[in-house]
């Protein structure tokens, strides 16, 4: 359980990491404040669900795929039996 959770923080960490430098959803977010602050708050949220949506279903992926040993299966070349 706590090695689940280590996974999970180690992935909002990087998930932080990564989706800090601005880019194209930050440039729309500026563009879309000179309509309203609604509009550019709004922008971001979509961002940030769709990142969640991905996020979760990346870690949930990952951890039934550590769980089978499909993984050491898939690195190692073998059958995984």
């Amino acid at each position: 359980m706590l090695e689940s959770w280590q996974i999970f923080l180690t992935g909002a960490v990087l998930g932080v990491s990564i989706a800090a430098p601005p880019g194209p959803v930050n440039a729309a977010a500026t563009y879309q404040v000179t309509k309203s602050w609604l509009a550019a708050w709004l922008t971001l949220l979509g961002a940030t669900t769709a990142d969640a949506i991905f996020f979760v279903l990346t870690y949930f992926w990952l951890t039934s795929l550590r769980a089978s040993g499909e993984a050491r299966a898939l690195l190692s070349g073998g059958s995984g039996d």
